[in-house]
């Protein structure tokens, strides 16, 4: 509720501000800059809600050994599938407690989870099994 405020409040002030550049401003070129100036810091307020649900926040899952699925030639991570050979790097690790699964260069980096760490160990072996060649990212 707050962070919503004190957005609400930023773009007031943005607009606020703008408007009194533009009105008292003598040339066109000192208001066409301002009101470009206005949409861009507009753009990133409005566009920061977007990139904090998209990269800040990423899916729990209970049981990854359940959710992460080999096959002969391809990995199945609920639903999203990649090509073994394709897989390079990961990241496999525990962060703030918990273990954090990231497929960082495959699928746009869409394929990650948080799991309980307790896991870490049986998941690591899996990869260790399946893709030995494989780099990990701390």
């Amino acid at each position: 509720m707050f962070k919503r405020n004190w957005k609400t409040a930023l773009v007031a002030l943005i607009l606020l501000a703008g408007g009194t550049l533009y009105y008292y401003s003598d040339s066109l070129a000192q208001n066409i800059l301002t009101a470009v100036l206005m949409i861009n810091l507009l753009n990133l307020i409005f566009r920061s809600d977007k990139f904090e649900s998209n990269q800040l926040s990423q899916p729990f899952v209970d049981n990854p050994l359940e959710v992460i699925v080999f096959s002969k030639d391809h990995l199945r991570v609920n639903g999203e599938t990649v090509e073994l050979n394709k897989i390079t790097k990961l990241v496999l690790d525990i962060e703030n407690g918990k273990g954090v699964f990231q497929l960082p260069y495959n699928n746009g980096g869409k394929i990650m989870f948080n799991f309980p760490a307790k896991y870490l160990y049986k998941l690591r072996q899996k990869f260790q099994h399946h893709l030995p060649e494989v780099n990990y990212i701390n």
